[in-house]
């Protein structure tokens, strides 16, 4: 932060109590650490600099007021830029009021208490969780819909006599979260649990966020409204669901091609973890969490159409390319008549996996949900969704939800990203198919596992064929791959 900006404290503090006196509502969420300004010295409890580093308990004056916004404060955090020198601030006491949503310029920092840790690298927008608060701190949004579990919960119970090869993968498994920056691993044969082990931070009632997981969770939320004859069908266009689509790429693909992430719209690239490349900035530039403020604004910069290398026009269905997008898109199904029916409709698929825990799904100022990676729940319950996705890829049922289940956890395209030649958009190179927001055939997997997976190394890796599950999250998808490896070893074990 820049420390060499002279200020005239007096002179701020009344002019910043003015505009908070004039401008703002009064708001309050006991989920934000509130920053208070006693006149002298703004003290913030968490300040995450740009898109790295969090500092705990950091006492600075401030040169000026940039805006007021007041309203609902979104995020969890302050923010601050380096570029403009700016901090954003979700809440602020001042004279026993808290106020919302301030943008000041920083002045000289006097101290700072320290960097947030807990044992885990910061990554991304997103940080580890402050004494384990993660549906509040792990997440680009403050506000969360909540989803009730299920009333009959599926029993997880733990091995106690562990067969050979049971023996031989926990004790791999345990040596792998020796070694690796592990949350949580959890592996399931048998409907039992044979090895669990989590981060000293964490246990088996925390609520984590699974990132990309989210995907999966929102192509089952389609297959729910599919077979609730809330959707017409997967072969119709996305603009003749919501018409606020039309124009934008997503809108022009079907349902079906925006399931398997070949709608033509911008491919994803590597360093912005699935999102296409810059664009013109929404409010801020996309590497500030703010950028997520409204997700149709987020739909509208990136709604063109991706050209080849030859320069012509990608049509729909011509190619899969994971993009963030395409799955965000997949939200504006629900929202139909002026309501927002993904809660309830997540609620039944969550309540059909027999989950035990509260899980939460992230929304942004309009109520709508980032369901490219906005969901969270605990590890346990990952493992029920688990059990009971095998389940249903076993069974023999015909009914609806079992033929969309079935079909979304089976290749429906190839991933040929070889044939991209930009390097950037060779978003995965370890699974050669997706089906419906799952990835299938990992390339040393060649038993039949299906995958969800998560940004950091996150995954649930199921075997509809050995009825073996694995529960992995970290927060280094480097060491990924390794856990991948232990699960398809064990495939091939009787």
């Amino acid at each position: 932060m820049n420390t060499h900006i002279k200020i005239k404290v007096n002179f701020i503090f009344k002019l910043l109590v003015l505009i908070l006196s004039l401008n703002f509502a009064q708001a309050g969420n006991n989920l934000t650490p509130s920053d208070t300004f006693d006149g002298n010295y703004l003290t913030a409890s968490l300040v995450q600099v740009d898109n790295d580093l969090v500092y705990e308990n950091v006492v600075m004056t401030i040169s000026s007021v940039v805006s007021i916004s007041g309203g609902t404060d979104y995020y969890a955090n302050d923010y601050y830029d380096t570029k403009t020198n700016q901090l954003t601030i979700p809440q602020v006491t001042v004279g026993g009021k808290i106020y919302t949503n301030v943008i000041v310029k920083v002045g000289k920092i006097i101290s700072i208490g320290g960097v947030l840790s807990s044992g885990i690298p910061l990554s991304g927008i997103w940080f580890y969780c402050k004494k384990i608060d993660c549906v509040d701190n792990m997440s680009k949004f403050k506000n969360f819909y909540t989803i009730a579990p299920s009333k009959s919960p599926l029993v997880l119970n733990t091995a106690s006599n562990l067969s050979t090869n049971q023996s031989s993968v926990a004790k791999q498994a345990d040596v792998l979260f020796d070694k690796n920056p592990y949350v949580a691993l959890l592996l399931i044969d048998k409907d039992n649990i044979v090895f669990e082990r989590y981060h000293p931070l964490v246990n088996n009632k925390t609520p984590l966020l699974v990132y990309s997981e989210s995907k999966s969770f929102t192509s089952l939320a389609v297959g729910k409204a599919l077979c609730s004859g809330l959707l017409p069908g997967l072969d119709v266009k996305m603009k003749s669901v919501n018409p606020q689509l039309t124009g934008l790429s997503y809108g022009e693909a079907t349902i079906k091609q925006v399931l398997t992430m070949s709608s033509g719209a911008p491919r994803g690239t590597i360093s912005s973890g699935g999102s296409p490349p810059l664009a013109p900035p929404y409010p801020n530039s996309p590497s500030s969490p703010f950028y997520y403020w409204d997700t149709f604004q987020v739909l509208k910069l990136f709604g063109g159409y991706q050209l080849d290398s030859t320069g012509n026009q990608v049509k729909a269905g011509q190619e899969f390319s994971y993009k963030n997008y395409d799955t965000l898109s997949l939200s504006f199904l629900f929202y139909q008549n002026q309501t927002n029916f993904f809660p309830e409709v997540f609620s039944q698929v969550w309540n059909d996996m027999k989950a035990e825990n509260n899980s939460y799904w992230n929304y942004d100022r309009t109520g709508m949900v980032p369901t490219h990676s906005g969901f969270h729940a605990v590890p346990r319950d990952m493992a029920r969704v688990g059990v009971t996705l095998k389940n249903i890829m076993q069974s023999k049922s015909t009914d609806c939800y079992t033929q969309y289940v079935q079909a979304a956890m089976t290749t429906q395209i190839k991933n040929n990203w070889k044939l991209f030649t930009n390097p950037e958009e060779q978003t995965s190179k370890i699974n050669n198919g997706y089906g419906y927001q799952f990835w299938t055939e990992y390339v040393n997997d060649s038993t039949g596992t299906v995958y969800m997976r998560g940004a950091l190394g996150q995954v649930l890796a199921i075997n509809p064929n050995t009825g073996r599950i694995m529960v992995l999250f970290s927060y280094d998808e480097s060491y990924e791959a390794q856990a991948l490896d232990m699960f398809a070893n064990w495939q091939k074990l009787n």
